[in-house]
């Protein structure tokens, strides 16, 4: 009994951490873009020759002052970083 008892707490436990995890895992960046800023525009706005954003910080920048007009995005600071992330890593690498 002690052996049952003691297996059902293990498992109450890994299955409670994992879902923990699980909540406090990062934003997927891509997907968050996906969803609100390709209705406005490609992704071809940031790969052309004379893109505005030249640093992080202005893509930071851009990415909030989107979020508040057209993508309508009310994301958290860690989706928004994990938006500016996405960007960065795939387009930017600033």
């Amino acid at each position: 009994m002690k052996h049952h008892l003691a297996l059902l707490l293990a498992s109450t436990f890994v299955t409670t951490s994992a879902l923990a995890a699980e909540k406090t895992s990062a934003p997927d960046g891509q997907k968050l873009h996906d969803a609100k800023c390709l209705g406005c525009h490609k992704t071809e706005v940031y790969t052309r020759a004379d893109h505005r954003v030249q640093s992080l910080q202005a893509l930071s920048h851009q990415v909030e002052n989107c979020m508040k007009g057209p993508a309508e995005a009310n994301w958290n600071a860690a989706e928004t970083k994990a938006v500016v992330d996405y960007l960065n890593t795939k387009f930017y690498r600033f």
